[in-house]
């Protein structure tokens, strides 16, 4: 017997068992819709940050630099021989 007085019957017993069941499954289908958005964000996130990566590893790669601008590096040298020689 229920709370109240009620008594409840198999066929209500039947029926609660059939929603409990529809949104359990539901709840399944919106779980695993979230875990692939989350995976799919993830993977995005990991290109982004490899992108990121490579490019401040290329941005500070001092041989590629100096084989691109290398009067550039001669220049740089010549000022540094400059200030060391006329500062002593």
């Amino acid at each position: 017997m229920a709370k109240g007085g009620e008594q409840l019957s198999y066929q209500d017993l039947e029926t609660d068992e059939r929603v409990f069941v529809q949104e359990a499954a539901e709840l399944r289908r919106a779980i695993a819709d979230s875990r692939l958005q989350i995976e799919e964000s993830l993977d995005d996130l990991q290109r982004d940050a490899d992108g990121l990566k490579s490019r401040a590893l290329d941005a500070f790669d001092a041989r590629r630099w100096a084989r691109e601008h290398p009067w550039r590096l001669v220049g740089v040298a010549a000022a540094i021989g400059f200030y060391i020689g006329f500062r002593e």
